[in-house]
């Protein structure tokens, strides 16, 4: 359980049994609305990496031995994107993304002028 939903799991708790049954079903619908709006509009963002022995990637920050894909940032959204978030999205994408290099590797090569996005909904 995360630290956030068992405070507000208490703060319902304390409003049933200070306030009255209504008042406190008032208060965890209020709380609960207003944290899947925070969890939403700023959620859980994640640098994936290769750990050996586990399938698939995995977060870097709970897996330090986790190794990167070379030229390449596999990152996760915990969020629908919306338009409410599509800014932060925006911002916080270009943050981990790697600077664009400056001087070209050979004729073949161009920097990207845009990133390529794989976008799937959480299930």
């Amino acid at each position: 359980m995360r630290k956030t939903e068992f405070t507000l799991s208490i703060v319902c708790f304390l409003g049933v049994a200070f306030l009255g049954v209504i008042q406190g079903i008032f208060i965890a619908v209020g709380l609960a609305l207003g944290n899947f709006i925070r969890r939403a509009w700023r959620p859980y963002v994640a640098v994936l990496g290769k750990v050996d022995g586990l399938k698939g990637y995995h977060d870097i920050t709970r897996y330090p031995a986790a190794r990167r894909v070379p030229g390449l940032v596999l990152f996760r959204w915990d969020a629908p994107l919306f338009f409410a978030n599509a800014e932060v999205f925006g911002r916080t994408c270009a943050r981990r993304s790697p600077p664009r290099r400056r001087r070209h590797a050979g004729p073949w090569w161009r920097p990207s002028r845009s990133p390529t996005w794989t976008l799937r909904p959480p299930t």
